[in-house]
């Protein structure tokens, strides 16, 4: 199985959500600030953690793994935090990860949670 850059769980009883616009959500949880579609997120809140997954785009990686894909480019990178654009739904992922500094700016990227 493919490795992906950055892996982490996330526990749903953290979350703070803030609507964004129809049938979006942002999410916010420690290091993680995510633009989520409302269906998925109403399926996350059934359960007590998610794990969310970083790969680059050019991994071979079985989409079919994932409950929730979404692919996209990063556009801004600073040294303690990266964010991703996904089709103008956004992500920012906060701290100093060692796998994160392989991204720049345009690298193409997928996000897998379950």
């Amino acid at each position: 199985s493919i490795m992906a850059l950055y892996e982490t769980d996330y526990n749903i009883s953290e979350i703070t959500i803030k609507k964004e616009v129809d049938n979006v959500s942002r999410i916010y949880v420690d290091n993680l600030v995510m633009d989520i579609h409302d269906e998925f997120l109403s399926k996350l809140k059934t359960k007590n953690k998610f794990n969310l997954k970083l790969f680059l785009n050019n991994e071979n990686i079985d989409i079919d793994q994932f409950e929730y894909i979404s692919q996209g480019l990063v556009f801004k990178k600073y040294d303690d935090k990266v964010l991703i654009s996904f089709g103008g739904l956004l992500m920012s992922l906060n701290g100093h990860y060692k796998e994160l500094e392989k991204l720049e700016i345009l690298s193409g990227v997928f996000v897998g949670i379950n």
